[in-house]
């Protein structure tokens, strides 16, 4: 039983990455976030293969030896123009519809460790992704099994220098 005026906080999840096909989460331990005494962090697998996973590179492409499941990647692009957004909204073609996505970004030898990055991710995109400042932004047709956007702390789009890990089931 709890006290009064306590927090009970769940995991969180430090982490996700794909090791030989297989889902893999590091989780934390409530209290690893806080330095506090309560359980360490443990390292859990999935109960079956990955259904797909990516490497989306700086400059958009997928590195195709650490990609599975993945037929294309393609930039998001304005709504409006059509123009290819550069940075921070790619949009996936997969050769199966996927329940969930999950992302993280790699940091690259140029990256410096204040430089902060949100990764969002959805699955089977439909209409406005997000929007670039005040620009809409889609993903082209054929390629929305699944899109991860990236921002940096100014709220803009972005790309890690070591790109993007993303993980489809």
């Amino acid at each position: 039983m709890r006290s009064p005026g306590k927090r009970v906080l769940a995991p969180l999840v430090a982490g996700v990455f794909a090791l030989g096909g297989l889902a893999h989460a590091t989780v934390l331990g409530s209290g690893e976030a806080r330095g506090d005494s309560r359980p360490p962090s443990r390292t859990v697998q999935a109960a079956g293969p990955a259904r797909g996973y990516a490497l989306v590179s700086f400059t958009g492409k997928p590195v195709s030896s650490q990609s599975k499941g993945v037929v294309g990647v393609r930039q998001a692009v304005d709504t409006n123009s059509r123009r290819v957004v550069v940075f921070g909204a790619y949009c996936f073609d997969l050769t199966f519809s996927p329940i969930n996505v999950v992302g993280s970004s790699v940091a690259g030898d140029s990256d410096s460790g204040s430089r902060a990055l949100t990764v969002s991710t959805v699955a089977n995109v439909r209409g406005v992704l997000t929007r670039d400042g005040r620009r809409p932004v889609e993903c082209p047709v054929g390629f929305r099994d699944a899109a991860v956007v990236i921002r940096s702390a100014a709220n803009r789009l972005s790309m890690s220098t070591g790109g993007v890990f993303v993980l489809f089931n």
